[in-house]
């Protein structure tokens, strides 16, 4: 008799990661964390699709940065994002 193991394929989670921008007048950068995911590459730059978890993103904004969590991993004791939300999940 032959067991045959069915091996579930599934998708990675989508980087969490932490945008982060300044506003004139302001001493610290505001932030908000997001889950990003199909990221493309446009004539504009590189464009991914967000879902808010916590802060509000700037409809428009000047100098920011987005930091990634490392490979993909939320919940890594290294993740910025997973670090702040564990509880969240």
């Amino acid at each position: 008799m032959c067991t045959r193991l069915r091996l579930a394929v599934t998708r990675p989670c989508p980087p969490n990661a932490v945008l982060a921008w300044g506003e004139p007048g302001t001493d610290a950068p505001e932030e908000a964390v997001v889950v990003i995911s199909d990221p493309s590459i446009t004539a504009d730059g590189l464009q991914y699709h967000v879902q808010t978890l916590q802060g509000t993103p700037p409809a428009t904004a000047g100098p920011c940065v987005l930091f990634i969590d490392p490979l993909g991993r939320p919940l890594s004791p290294v993740s910025v994002a997973g670090v702040r939300r564990r509880d969240m999940r």
